[in-house]
């Protein structure tokens, strides 16, 4: 499925490639029992993007966070985003600690050197600040959730100086798409990431990617001065939000 959807659609959609795995919840039951290998997966996964994304903007994201690290390790052309559902009334919680609140989450992305967080809106709703402590350590800021199909609520999220937002029906909220992941003055995101961040990856470093245009990386819905973007979100695995 991966490999069909990168070898037919257009590659001037970039692709959200969502891992999906199994996790613990807090009260010790999994989400799903006997998954494959986590890494004959993952590198399956990876695999059909190295092989056939070309130069199509793509972005990893996942719940898991030693998915995220090993994302991380196992290639460094495509950046990751760490999905946090933090404090929450709308699922259960996690066991891991990384995932139960925000603050955890935003240390953990600077310890795994990802790009950054795709955090719940439910939670920014919440303490907006979050939004600010991710933005001012370099982190590229994501969110999602069912508020976000709200027009008010995506608008609030914009002037909160969100990096992205993800919403379903991006025609009903738009007047025009643009044709690649900018941010409001038009650089790419992975850029800014590079020349903010002093413990910046590979992928993210300096001398590669402070002078680069647009090759790399692939943003998402929405960018914060509201021009939105063309994207196509995968979820891969055997269970997930």
């Amino acid at each position: 499925m991966l490999q069909l959807a990168l070898e037919n659609v257009s590659t001037h959609v970039g692709f959200n490639v969502e891992i999906k795995w199994t996790m613990q919840l807090k009260d010790g039951s999994y989400e799903l029992n006997n998954p494959f290998e986590l890494n004959l997966f993952i590198d399956i996964v990876l695999d059909a993007v190295l092989k056939y994304a070309g130069k199509r903007r793509i972005v990893f994201s996942c719940f898991h966070p030693d998915i995220c690290v090993m994302l991380r390790l196992k290639q460094n052309k495509y950046p990751v985003l760490f999905l946090t559902q933090g404090a929450t009334s709308k699922y259960p919680t996690y066991n891991d600690p990384r995932t139960q609140n925000t603050p955890v989450a935003i240390n953990f992305a600077l310890f795994a050197g990802i790009l950054g967080l795709n955090m719940h809106t439910e939670d920014i709703l919440r303490d907006p600040s979050l939004v600010k402590t991710a933005l001012s350590h370099g982190l590229i800021t994501f969110c999602w959730g069912d508020d976000n199909n709200n027009v008010d609520t995506i608008k609030y999220l914009k002037k909160l100086g969100l990096n992205g937002i993800i919403y379903d029906r991006i025609e009903d909220h738009i007047e025009q798409k643009e044709s690649v992941f900018l941010s409001d003055d038009g650089s790419d995101l992975l850029q800014i990431a590079a020349c903010l961040s002093p413990n910046s990856p590979p992928y993210l470093s300096e001398d590669s990617l402070c002078t680069l245009d647009t090759d790399g990386f692939n943003h998402q819905d929405t960018n914060a001065n509201g021009n939105e973007v063309n994207v196509i979100s995968f979820g891969f695995g055997v269970i997930g939000r």
